[in-house]
C-alpha cells in the first residue's frame, strides 16, 4: 500500500458534522516535487561539483520514494561507448567501482541496455533476466533484486547519460518512483549539461589564452582611457619596455 494525502474539512449540521475528506495526495506530490527542484537548482547556481549535484539528485528523489527505491546515475564518457559512475550514495563503494565504466550495449544490466536501446528498461528480476546474466553475482552481493533504468538526455535529445532505480526485492517501480525518476533525469541533464557548457567556456577561454600570448604579432588589451591591462610578450618586445 502508498501512503495518500488527504485533506479533512467538517461542517456543523442540525444534527451534528459533516465531514468531507478530499484526496490531495498529487497536490502533496507536486509540492514535494517544486523542494527537490529547488534544492538541486540551488546548488547548481552556487556551482557544486557534479559528483554533489548527481548525489543530491539521488538523496532528494530517494527521500521522497515510499517504495524503498535507491537511486543511481551513470554519466555518458566522452567516447560515448560506456557509462562512467555519476553518483549512487545508497550504494556501496564496492559496487560503484564495479559498474564504473559499464559498456553500452544490449544485454549490460539495465543502465548499459537504457542507454543503447535510448528507451526504458525495466527489470523486474535480476536473478532470472537475461540482460543481467553479467553482473547477477554483482547485484546479488549488493543485495539488489530489480533495476529499472531511464537515459537522460538534453534539451537537443543527446544521450548524457542513466538514471536508475534499485529495490531489494523482485518488482517493478510504482507511478510514485516513475514521476520521481522523471524529475531526477530533467534535474541530472539540467546539472551534466551545465558541466558541459563549464568546461566548454574552460576550454575556449585557455584556446585564446594560448593565442593571446604566443601570437606573432603584439597584442594588448586596454581600458578606454587609454591605460593598458594585459599584453602579450610580442606587444612588450615591441614598446622595449618590461
Amino acid at each position: 500500500a502508498h501512503a495518500k494525502w488527504y485533506e479533512v474539512r467538517a461542517y456543523p449540521q442540525a444534527q451534528g458534522l459533516a465531514v468531507y475528506f478530499l484526496d490531495v495526495t498529487r497536490r502533496k506530490h507536486a509540492q514535494d516535487n517544486i523542494g527537490a527542484e529547488k534544492n538541486v537548482l540551488a546548488q547548481i547556481a552556487a556551482g557544486a561539483a557534479l559528483d554533489q549535484l548527481l548525489a543530491q539528485v539521488c538523496r532528494e528523489t530517494e527521500a521522497r520514494s515510499a517504495e524503498g527505491m535507491v537511486c543511481s546515475v551513470l554519466v555518458l564518457d566522452d567516447s560515448g561507448t560506456s557509462l562512467r559512475s555519476g553518483a549512487a550514495p545508497s550504494l556501496s563503494e564496492a559496487y560503484n567501482r564495479a559498474v564504473d565504466g559499464v559498456p553500452v550495449g544490449p544485454d549490460h544490466g539495465s543502465c548499459g541496455t537504457a542507454a543503447y536501446l535510448r528507451e526504458v528498461v525495466e527489470v523486474e528480476d535480476i536473478r532470472t533476466d537475461p540482460r543481467w546474466a553479467r553482473y547477477r553475482e554483482l547485484a546479488e552481493a549488493e543485495g539488489v533484486r530489480a533495476c529499472s533504468s531511464r537515459p537522460i538526455f538534453s534539451g537537443k535529445g543527446q544521450l548524457l547519460g542513466t538514471i536508475a532505480m534499485y529495490y531489494r526485492q523482485p518488482r517493478l517501480p510504482g507511478a510514485r518512483d516513475r514521476e520521481l525518476i522523471e524529475l531526477a533525469a530533467n534535474l541530472a541533464a539540467i546539472a551534466i549539461e551545465r558541466r558541459h557548457a563549464d568546461a566548454a567556456l574552460q576550454a575556449a577561454a585557455e584556446r585564446l589564452r594560448a593565442t593571446f600570448s604566443q601570437a606573432a604579432i603584439g597584442i594588448a588589451i586596454g581600458e578606454l582611457d587609454g591605460r593598458f591591462v594585459e599584453m602579450n610578450d610580442r606587444f612588450v618586445a615591441l614598446l622595449g619596455y618590461p
